[in-house]
């Protein structure tokens, strides 16, 4: 069963793009982008992300390094995580120093969303 859906990822942009002032993207377990206020960027492949799925932790990016790495733009990317698995990347775009304290309650936030999807998903079957 597919943890995070395009559909669900979208949900989750949608909604933390309603609160916060700056582009959230966010990437499945390969390092693609399947959500994005962006939408130019879906489908792209990030390499932000695919650093912090293979560190399985947060990776920052600053300019110098948003230079060297193809479809990052400066900001935070965290892994995102359910039942101790870790299923894709929510990334936020702008200087890290500004967009890190909305970082992990984004984060936070779009765990809960994925945990209660499959808490409602689950009810159904039964």
């Amino acid at each position: 069963m597919e943890v995070l859906s395009s559909e669900l990822a979208k949900g989750i942009v949608d909604r933390t793009m309603g609160v916060v002032s700056h582009n959230i993207n966010i990437m499945n377990e390969q390092g693609t982008i399947i959500a994005s206020g962006d939408k130019s960027r879906i489908g792209n492949i990030h390499e932000g992300a695919i650093i912090a799925l293979q560190r399985k932790s947060e990776f920052i990016v600053d300019e110098n390094e948003s230079e060297k790495l193809k479809g990052v733009l400066p900001g935070i990317n965290l892994v995102i995580e359910f039942k101790n698995r870790v299923v894709g990347v929510i990334g936020v775009t702008g200087r890290p120093e500004e967009v890190s304290q909305y970082g992990k309650l984004i984060k936070s936030t779009a765990e809960m969303i994925i945990e209660q999807e499959h808490i409602i998903r689950g009810v159904r079957v039964e």
